[in-house]
């Protein structure tokens, strides 16, 4: 994506209260899968959730439908289903989208609140932000939007800040290989952001914030009353100015006379949003229409050391999918085809960014067609099988020039078989699956530029096919083990190929990377009678060959490459509790070690840029009742490098923020003042020279999430919410 070239807060994540549908019909639809990587964690559910343990809730569910399934087995509908995390193989983080939290929270603090993601940011509130799990790259992770895919098969970055947070319910973080049903292998992870249910009454939100700052966001909805016919539609806005100040060594780390404090400029935004679906049908034929779109304006500072002035990004997005599903005793189909549309417009005339003066429009079309036949063969068993379509294509403008290239276009064929497989009465699941690719290149052969080279032939057509399984064991009533094995791969998108927008040089050279991943863990979910939560521990191991990765030059050009062997292994922990439905906890380590095991002497054995080493988050929430809430949280990140050679590493990163919720009476509005990084840090203290340890010198560094773009310092946001009451009919 354009923004890439020209290239944390927090909040409770309140534990599942109620268990989901049974186990049984985990593999269907809308269900994680057992076969993702291994996965871990502890967490403690609010008081007033049912007493009945999950998997023993589950468990008993399961039962009857398996004394029933000889008669007539009946394939339950889970098109909409939560899922739990104890109930699949996959290391699952779901994030639900509720009053607990912050009002003047956005996705990229609830996704960041999550063990095992790193937010990648490019400055302050709004910038462009990407998500990157267990030190994958951000193109590795797939970010779906009710199951429709908003990058194929990692086709771009994702910016978290295009999507508006209370559009959704809830979050589901896969922090292994998504499930099946979503017809993805991921090698990164990924994200699927489930729409809201239509509100029975509307919604207004509106919030005011340091740096010129403001966000307005409505909600409305409706329900048929005797007709199975569902509306909902969602709109935001947000504005900003972003015009932080930020610490300036001015590039000269030996001469800190030139130190100054400056004002970030051209970082303004400007962004609407909107999001409808319309619902009709029953479990025996149900249609789904879903329409998305952004259109967003903004300026694009540019590195602080070479600011830019003028430098504009416009950007718009539609997306647009139908689904047709339909039940018929121990079968469930699903067809959704689907369409996915984005512009992008660089104005960067003075070349302050780019390499020569530039001003091009970019449009990326995707159209789709998914499908998925589910069935229970028998009671112990259930299979599932996806076949998918897709043609991708890219076209440049030369707005200067008045130019037009040929449009590039390549088509992927999607297929997987898989299957559940039920031992020892229950307590154990096995999920084996393959996943079969192929790819048509021919169609984006050419030459982007006139010093780059065809596309080799023998590329024209590539073809993989990827085994996985998953692995599940209930030990006892709160403990559940899990594992899972998977082979993965992804072919170089279109811009990584031909891409010339501002600082990002593409490569048609590039390869498909591929990767062998597995991990493991156990999950404890205790509950007392005031008290319920759940614990996750998980160990990660992935070995890639032909990574694709970004290298910056002395210009700041951004040139992908592919990394002939590397690997990224580690562990991670996370606890959530909650006492009396007043108290809530929440606390999140992980340790990452990555290597690359390249020939090149000067890189081998070195860490892998942009994959910190050690990560954690603490929160705590108190509820005074119904009508105050109080709450802090603190994020740190350490052990970051932003090149090969690990010559620039980042400075650690501390931030805390706090926040203090009211709502005085059930029907008045709700009220909230919250403070980002309270304590103003945006500079932090480090060796001048860390390869040079006869250097004691220290000095000031500026605070950064992504290399060359500072975060800002304090900040303030004011916000309310209200809830107009629904009018009965005449």
């Amino acid at each position: 994506m354009v923004l890439n070239s020209v290239l944390r807060g927090g909040r409770t994540v309140r534990p599942s209260l109620v268990p989901p549908t049974p186990r049984r019909s985990a593999l269907f639809p809308r269900v994680a899968q057992p076969w993702l990587l291994i996965g871990g964690g502890v967490c403690l559910s609010p008081a007033n959730a049912e007493t009945l343990d999950p998997d023993e809730s589950s468990r008993s569910e399961r039962a009857v439908a398996t004394a029933e399934v000889d008669e007539d087995w009946v394939v339950e509908d889970s098109s909409a289903e939560e899922h739990n995390p104890s109930d699949t193989a996959a290391a699952l983080t779901t994030i639900h989208i509720d009053e607990s939290i912050p009002q003047s929270a956005d996705l990229t603090q609830l996704i960041d609140s999550a063990s095992g993601t790193t937010i990648v940011q490019l400055g302050g509130l709004g910038d462009f932000a990407g998500l990157s799990i267990r030190g994958s790259s951000l193109q590795q992770v797939e970010v779906f939007l009710d199951g429709i895919p908003l990058n194929p098969d990692g086709a771009s970055t994702v910016n978290l800040a295009e999507l508006p947070m209370w559009a959704f319910q809830r979050i589901e973080i896969y922090r292994s290989l998504p499930p099946l049903w979503m017809g993805s292998a991921a090698m990164g992870g990924a994200v699927n952001l489930v729409s809201k249910e239509s509100p029975s009454q509307g919604q207004i939100s509106g919030t005011i914030a340091s740096h010129q700052t403001g966000r307005m966001h409505a909600a409305t909805g409706y329900q048929a009353p005797e007709k199975p016919l569902d509306i909902l539609f969602f709109a935001d806005a947000f504005s900003t100015e972003s015009n932080f100040e930020y610490f300036d060594d001015n590039g000269t780390i030996y001469n800190t006379s030139d130190d100054q404090q400056a004002w970030r400029n051209n970082n303004d935004k400007l962004q609407l949003s909107g999001h409808g679906r319309l619902r009709w049908g029953t479990d025996a034929l149900r249609l789904t229409i879903l329409e998305s779109f952004l259109s967003r304006e903004e300026g694009v500072p540019g590195h602080i050391q070479i600011a830019s002035e003028q430098v504009r990004l416009a950007t718009q997005r539609n997306l647009l999918s139908t689904q047709i599903s339909t039940q018929h005793g121990a079968f469930q189909i699903h067809v959704t085809p689907w369409w996915l549309n984005r512009e992008e417009s660089l104005d960067d005339q003075m070349a302050e960014v780019s390499l020569t003066p530039e001003w091009t429009r970019h449009h990326f079309d995707h159209l789709g067609f998914y499908s998925s036949l589910s069935w229970a063969a028998r009671s112990w068993l259930q299979g599932l099988a996806t076949v998918q379509l897709r043609q991708d294509r890219y076209l440049r403008e030369d707005l200067l020039c008045d130019e037009i290239t040929d449009p590039r276009r390549r088509r992927v064929l999607q297929s997987s078989l898989g299957a559940e497989v039920y031992l020892f009465e229950e307590r154990v699941s096995l999920s084996p699956a393959v996943r079969g690719i192929f790819i048509d290149n021919r169609a984006i052969d050419g030459t982007p530029f006139d010093d780059t080279p065809l596309v080799n032939s023998d590329t024209n057509h590539e073809q993989a096919l990827t085994p996985r399984v998953g692995l599940k064991v209930d030990v006892r009533d709160n403990w559940v083990l899990k594992s899972t094995f998977a082979q993965t791969l992804r072919p170089p998108d279109l811009a990584e190929l031909f891409g010339d927008r501002g600082g990002i040089v593409g490569n048609a050279a590039l390869v498909p990377e591929e990767a062998s991943q597995v991990d493991a863990g156990v999950r404890w979910t205790p509950s007392g009678a005031n008290w319920r939560g759940s614990a996750d521990l998980n160990a990660f191991y992935k070995q890639a060959q032909n990574l694709i990765v970004y290298e910056q030059n002395s210009q700041r050009t951004m040139t992908p490459r592919n990394v002939g062997q590397s690997r990224v292994y580690g562990a991670e922990f996370s606890l959530q509790a909650t006492w009396n439905e007043w108290l809530d906890l929440q606390f999140n380590w992980a340790r990452t070690e990555s290597e690359n095991r390249e020939d090149d002497p000067s890189v081998n054995g070195m860490q892998l840029p942009r994959i910190p080493t050690l990560s954690l988050f603490q929160s705590m929430t108190v509820h005074l009742g119904d009508y105050l809430s109080v709450g802090q949280q603190w994020s740190f990140t350490d052990g970051n490098y932003w090149d090969a050679t690990n010559w620039y590493r980042s400075a650690p990163r501390s931030i805390h923020g706090a926040f203090v919720q009211a709502q005085p009476k059930t029907n008045w509005p709700r009220f909230e003042l919250a403070v980002r990084n309270w304590t103003n840090r945006s500079i932090e203290s480090v060796p001048r020279n860390p390869l040079d340890p006869t250097d004691p010198t220290r000095i000031d560094q500026a605070i950064t999430d992504f290399v060359g773009y500072p975060l800002p310092g304090r900040t303030w946001l004011f916000s309310i919410q209200w809830h107009p009451k629904s009018q009965d009919p005449a």
